[in-house]
């Protein structure tokens, strides 16, 4: 879920918030997204609920939103694994962006 306030800046200027939970579902209302295990050690996989095993580009910032990762991948079977190596603990967020162009972001925590 993403609400429309002033808890945190998007890239285009609009001000969201997003819930605490791993799952989020796209606008459309068509996919949703699952990170497991929440928290972990910078492994982890992320399943999709309609399986689209497209290319995706992904994207991880740390709470101060910068870039500590990014690349490409794919789902396989509507999931993919991901695997940061070695990161500070912290928060963290990873950002899916789509062949549609469109953009889903999860919050995940790193021990």
């Amino acid at each position: 879920m993403v609400y429309n306030d002033d808890s945190c800046e998007y890239n285009n200027g609009s001000n969201y918030r997003i819930a605490p939970d791993a799952t989020i579902t796209s606008s459309e209302g068509d996919k949703a997204y699952t990170l497991y295990p929440n928290p972990n050690n910078g492994s982890f996989v992320i399943k999709q609920s309609i399986a689209d095993n497209k290319s995706v580009n992904l994207r991880v910032y740390n709470a101060l939103g910068a870039l500590v990762y990014k690349g490409n991948a794919s789902f396989v079977n509507g999931q993919m694994s991901v695997k940061l190596g070695q990161k500070v603990q912290g928060v963290y967020l990873v950002c899916i962006g789509d062949h549609k162009e469109r953009t889903t972001c999860l919050r995940f925590i790193i021990n």
